[in-house]
């Protein structure tokens, strides 16, 4: 990474912070949200090694590939990702956190090495547009760095995900060392559907040796330079994800969805989810029975219903309240529209925003089954733009259409410009000349109808008389691709399906009540979406309604009726808080209705529909001075203590008699009758309630509806009428406390008997946290402990769900020490063995499962595999089919999801729990690939060995063992320290001859074994024997003469040699049988069957004598001449002249001997043999001093046994070569008398 001046550096601590006060000018594009870490095991994806050049040459010296580097070619995505309305097919990775779509740029990122460092192309930037980064850091996995890029496309279609990971990559390694130590595991997560998620492993931010957090780098996405967002600067907490979403197909100025339930008039009752503009208002003018109404048979989900009409007078539209003037002089609308008659029957208006006639801007269907398209300029004199294709549309009555219109004006010549699209398909364009601007007295557009008081649209000026539904406006033209995505819009439709009325059942007749009305699914959820406006009242007809917490309006009318309206807009995700007051002592019901919809219809139950009592006299449960507040507790701990500590009273409250007002109900130390209700689950089975309201109580427990046993329990009202006191739950689930008390005569709070009663609100008790463990877990917390499981297999868990314990949770937080998100050390978790179970939590929701790894420390770690299922029963999960794919030692947590009985999100996810250290996992078994081994010939230069002569190999066998898990995938963390267990000797080995023939070959095994890789965290070591005399020998020894033969024989390794001390082996086939590894045929020496002859020589005593000795091999027919060797070395030292003599003089490797009265020393030509021969010369002993010698060349002595032979034909191949060397004439034999040639 090269650095940039100094001016770099400042300009890019101006961008960041620019970046923090302006995430991003269409933020909204998407939309990012939390979500479950869900990391994607990277076991089997590809390894991006190849890096453009041009990023090197462009980022200045010192950048080796694999920094600051992009990948050299684009990726293939294996389908279509549709990011910012473009289908991309492939995507090119970049080494500092990011990917980038159709871009190819590079760029280097740190300015300032730091501490802090800071890093520059902060979004918007013009060379990252159409990018996306998880972690803009500088990232570096060259040979200086560490970790991995990898990436792979996964699933089927529709639902194919591309993944890309960053494995225990470091940050670039300044100068001062700062960023060594430090690793970061990132994934994004490309889905086929057009979201993205980005997904935060363990992450280690801190520079060693330094000890210095490193500087926070941007997270966002950036599709041009107004199109981005910063979602965040720094890292999120370690197993974190973010998720990526439209918020809806397309960057849209406006977008009404018409999912009103029911439409009143009101104005901006017609929401506008879209970026800008405002609320549509139903127009029907003037008023007629036949009015524009909301439908629930939309496009998508429900829409809007333009009756039919057929005079200027008339109007049945929505009013957008925006003028396509401040649209500007670029746009599109689209929209889905269905017509109740066809095409080809009426001129129907389905757009229109004049306000001045002839000065038109409206869209219109002709009773042709044309669309004609008519747009003003802003010029003095109005210039018209025409669009009206010829071709006609045949279409249906009751068929849905796509419909988009495009605008653009410019002032150049014939540069203006209208589209129509039908179905994304483009039906017509016109191009033409304007002044470049919308007409500026344009009104607001109508949908549906005509809004002026003239027609451009035939004879008789028909409203859309249709369906309408997903109207989008946007500021700009959208290109066909971008048309087909807004067509593709898809949302879901799960309908509001009932109301809820919640509530604590008693109301005291001075103040008023609070309610919590909330639009349901059928599931009981809340209808986050729901929009509409509901009637409120009471059965009695007595009250009035205030909002204490809303977006909506609420509309009381006249007083003391009961009856309100009040609107739900898109802020308040299907929620208000009212209150109601009644100054009459009555029992009442409350009813919600928006027309369709009710607190009782579809799969209301009666809890969401209960009465209320409104009394003179009553209690009411406060929570920090609030009435009807209590917090969500958790099991085992008193409201009281902290986490969430509250201050719980009962208020005895009653109703003046001469004011109305609040009076204090009671004062003194009182015995009242309390109760606990279990809501759900509906019974309280297993479980107890402890109240302190002095001395400890357990009260009575009763089952969901039906609260008939109370405890009478001793309070001490103060002189407000207020008596403390705290409550404790040993189980999970909802529940609410009820009071009474009867009040004695005289009491003045009522007649004799009058009973005083209140309930608090629902709230729930959740678990404390998990006790999780896996099945059979040695729980080894390194290397060197109990074995577990093979990596890739599956195993089994439990989550057992437990109550609070103080000791377990010192910091207070309400999750278990040590089991925190960001907490990643297996050893300080607290011991929750010994709490109770709470044996009724059956959540219903799915438990979040994850894991971190403990060792190897920056091994490789892909997270928890399978498809682990859990059932819950009796409080505690079953977890099965859980799978751990590497070596190595891990935590499992599991973190409760969704959300519990209401408590939220992040409530519901601190019910977690960690297991401690799970392992060890380790192979299932090896897999081997081996080179090719050689033998070289001893005689290189000839090509040849001599049979019984030793020879090496100059290949040896090379044994490349890689650990596979049960998946058959690489366990890269087996070869860390200490994780490999292999012995390393390759004792045991043998080998066997495949030359052809009938030859044996005899081998001797060394303990030269080379081990390589054993701590690369690469999943595979090298065994290598040695070469040459160092290693192993072989020879093949000689019987009776053959031919020149190719050596050929097979190593074999035996199981044994290939099993760890854990048992895993060598088993290619995964039968579970440890297996022999074989090589295929060695080959190399080319071996022939050898002697060396000694030939007998007569010479003239007065000349030198050459003595004929020659290396021999057997050619398949007889010895020749061996013209190839080079090789053999056979010294003076090897001569033997005393051999023949009795007196064995001279000495055996003196070269001088007697001849005669004279002598003679023997000379060798070179050190070694030249084409086969010694080059044996005896010196002239001279004149008349002749004789002879026996002679003999001691192959024992020169160290070339295999050259001996059996000369003496005894059966043994260890004679040594002799001869005689005569001087003069020849006298023949000693044995001959007489001699006497003819001639």
């Amino acid at each position: 990474m090269s650095l940039g001046s100094r001016r770099g550096a400042l300009a890019s601590v101006v961008l960041l912070v620019l970046g923090f006060l302006a995430p991003g000018a269409f933020a909204a594009y998407y939309t990012a949200e939390t979500a479950p870490f869900n990391w994607i095991s990277t076991a089997g994806h590809t390894q991006q090694t190849k890096w453009s050049a041009n990023c090197k040459a462009s980022n200045g010296t010192g950048d080796a590939l694999g920094d600051d580097s992009l990948s050299a070619s684009n990726i293939a995505l294996g389908f279509g990702f549709n990011y910012g309305g473009i289908a991309y097919t492939t995507v090119r990775i970049h080494t500092n956190g990011r990917i980038q779509f159709s871009n190819a740029s590079c760029g280097a990122v740190t300015k300032v090495a730091g501490p802090p460092r800071t890093y520059a192309l902060a979004y918007p930037n013009s060379t990252l547009t159409k990018s996306m980064k998880i972690y803009g850091a500088d990232l570096d996995v060259s040979t200086a760095g560490s970790g991995t890029i990898t990436y792979k496309s996964t699933g089927t279609a529709p639902n194919r995900i591309f993944v890309v990971s960053w494995n225990n990559v470091r940050a670039w390694k300044s100068s001062t060392a700062f960023g060594a130590g430090t690793s970061y595991n990132l994934q994004i997560q490309l889905y086929e559907n057009g979201e993205f998620y980005y997904q935060y492993g363990v992450n280690d931010d801190v520079s060693e040796p330094l000890n210095q957090a490193m500087g926070p780098a941007e997270i966002g996405w950036e599709y041009t330079a107004t199109i981005y967002e910063v979602k965040q600067q720094g890292l999120p907490a370690n197993n974190s994800a973010f998720r990526f979403y439209k918020k809806s197909g397309l960057l849209g100025l406006s977008e009404y969805r018409f999912e009103e339930t029911t439409l009143t008039g009101a104005t901006g009752e017609i929401i506008n989810t879209g970026n800008g503009g405002v609320n549509g208002t139903r127009i029907n003018s003037p008023t007629t029975t036949q009015k524009l109404s909301a439908t629930a048979n939309g496009k998508i989900c429900r829409g809007i219903d333009v009756p039919s009409n057929a005079t200027l007078a008339q109007k049945d539209a929505v009013d957008t309240g925006l003028s396509p003037a401040t649209i500007g002089n670029a746009g599109a609308i689209t929209f889905w529209y269905k017509s109740n008659s066809a095409w080809n029957v009426e001129d129907n208006a389905l757009f229109d925003a004049t306000a001045t006639n002839g000065k038109w801007f409206y869209l219109a269907k002709t009773i042709g089954g044309q669309l004609r398209f008519v747009v003003s300029d802003n010029a003095a004199t109005t210039v018209l733009l025409t669009l009206a294709p010829s071709t006609t549309l045949s279409v249906a009555a009751q068929t849905w259409k796509h419909i988009a219109v495009t605008w653009s004006l410019a002032t150049a010549a014939n540069t203006s410009k209208l589209q129509i699209y039908v179905d994304g398909v483009l039906y017509g364009s016109v191009t033409g000349s304007t002044n470049g601007s919308l007409r500026s007295s344009l009104g607001s557009l109508y949908l549906g109808d005509l809004r002026g008081t003239a027609s451009d649209i035939g004879t008789t000026p028909y409203s859309a008389n249709g369906t309408l539904d997903e109207v989008h406006l946007y500021a700009r033209v959208l290109t066909a691709a971008e048309i087909a995505l807004d067509m593709a819009t898809v949302r879901s439709c799960a309908g509001t399906d009932h109301f809820a009325v919640v509530h604590d059942g008693t109301a005291v007749t001075c103040q008023a009540e609070l309610l919590v009305i909330t639009a349901h699914l059928a599931d009981h959820s809340a209808a986050n979406a729901y929009i509409g406006t509901v009637t409120l009242t009471t059965s009695t007809g007595h009250g009035d309604w205030s909002l204490q917490s809303g977006l909506g309006s609420l509309n009381n009318g006249v007083a003391n009726d009961g009856t309100a309206t009040y609107g739900f807009l898109s802020g308040d995700a299907g929620t208000a808080l009212l209150t109601l007051k009644n100054t009459l002592a009555e029992t009442l019901n409350i009813n919600v209705s928006d027309g369709v919809l009710t607190e009782r219809s579809g799969a209301a139950i009666a809890t969401e529909d209960a009465n209320l009592l409104f009394a003179d006299v009553a209690f009411q449960f406060e929570a920090d001075d609030t009435a009807n507040t209590i917090r969500n507790q958790i099991a085992g701990k008193s409201s009281a203590v902290a986490p969430g500590a509250q201050n719980i009273t009962l208020q005895a409250i009653k109703t003046s008699d001469r004011t109305g007002t609040c009076e204090t109900g009671l004062v003194g130390t009182l015995v009242v009758s309390l109760a606990a209700e279990c809501v759900s689950p509906t019974t309280c089975a297993g479980g107890s309630f402890s109240i302190s309201g002095g001395t400890p109580t357990t009260i009575s427990s009763n089952v969901s509806g039906a609260v008939n046993a109370y405890t009478p329990t001793s309070l001490t009202f103060d002189g407000t009428g207020s008596a403390p006191l705290s409550v404790t739950y040993t189980e999970a689930g909802s529940s609410r406390l009820h009071a009474k008390y009867t009040l004695p005569l005289g009491s003045g709070g009522g007649a004799s008997g009058t009973v005083m009663s209140g309930s608090s609100n629902t709230f729930v008790w959740r678990p404390f946290a998990f006790e999780v463990k896996a099945t059979g877990n040695p729980a080894a917390y390194d290397a060197y402990g109990g074995k577990f499981t093979t990596a890739g297999t599956t195993f089994n868990g439990t989550a057992r769900a437990v109550v609070w314990r103080a000791a377990d949770d010192a910091d207070a937080n309400g999750i278990a020490d040590g089991m925190t998100s960001s907490d990643v050390n297996p050893a300080n978790n607290a011991a929750l063995s010994d709490n109770p179970t709470t044996t009724n939590y059956a959540p219903g929701l799915a438990l979040t499962l994850s894991s971190t790894l403990s060792a190897p420390v920056g091994g490789m770690h892909p997270g928890l595999g399978g498809a682990p299922t859990a059932t819950f029963s009796g409080g505690t999960a079953s977890i099965s089919g859980l799978r751990y794919d590497e070596t190595g030692i891990i935590e499992i947590t599991a973190a409760q999801s969704g959300n519990y009985l209401g408590i939220g999100t992040s409530e519901t996810s601190a019910i977690r729990g960690a297991s401690g250290y799970v392992g060890r996992f380790y192979p299932k078994r090896f897999s081997i690939t081996a080179n090719t081994p050689v033998v070289a010939n001893r005689c290189v230069a000839g090509s040849f060995t001599y049979q019984d002569q030793p020879f090496y190999f100059s290949t040896a066998p090379t044994l490349t063992l890689t650990a596979l898990n049960a998946l058959g995938l690489t366990s890269s963390n087996y070869t860390t320290t200490g994780f490999f267990k292999l012995p390393t000797t390759l004792a045991g080995r043998t080998y066997a001859n495949t030359a052809s023939g009938s030859h044996t070959l005899l081998a001797t095994t060394t303990s030269g074994v080379t081990l390589t890789g054993a701590t690369n965290g690469a999943g595979s070591v090298s065994l290598a024997l040695a070469t040459g005399a160092g290693g192993d020998t072989f020879n093949y020894p000689r019987g009776a003469p053959e031919a020149p033969f190719s050596a050929s024989f097979t190593a074999s390794f035996p199981a044994t040699a290939l099993t760890d001390t854990d048992g895993v082996c060598y088993d290619s086939d995964d039968n579970g049988v440890c297996e022999v590894f074989a090589t295929g045929n060695i080959t190399g020496a080319k071996l022939r069957y050898g002697r060396l002859k000694a030939n007998n020589a007569l010479g003239s005593e007065l000349e030198p004598l050459a003595v004929p000795v020659y290396a021999q091999y057997y050619n398949g027919s007889g010895f020749v001449v061996n013209s190839a060797d080079s090789c053999t070395v056979i010294g003076t030292s090897a001569l033997d002249f005393g051999a023949g003599t009795y007196s064995a003089t001279p000495a055996a490797g003196v070269a001088t001997f007697s001849i005669g009265s004279g002598s003679s020393t023997a000379t060798l030509g070179t050190a070694a043999l030249s084409a086969g021969q010694l080059g044996l010369s005896l010196s002239a002993p001279g004149s008349r001093k002749v004789g002879e010698i026996d002679y003999q060349i001691n192959l024992t002595t020169a160290a070339s046994t295999w050259l001996q032979f059996d000369w003496d034909n005894n059966g043994t191949l260890t004679d040594n070569p002799t001869g005689r060397a005569s001087f003069g004439l020849y006298a023949g034999p000693k044995r001959i008398i007489f001699r006497r040639d003819q001639w």
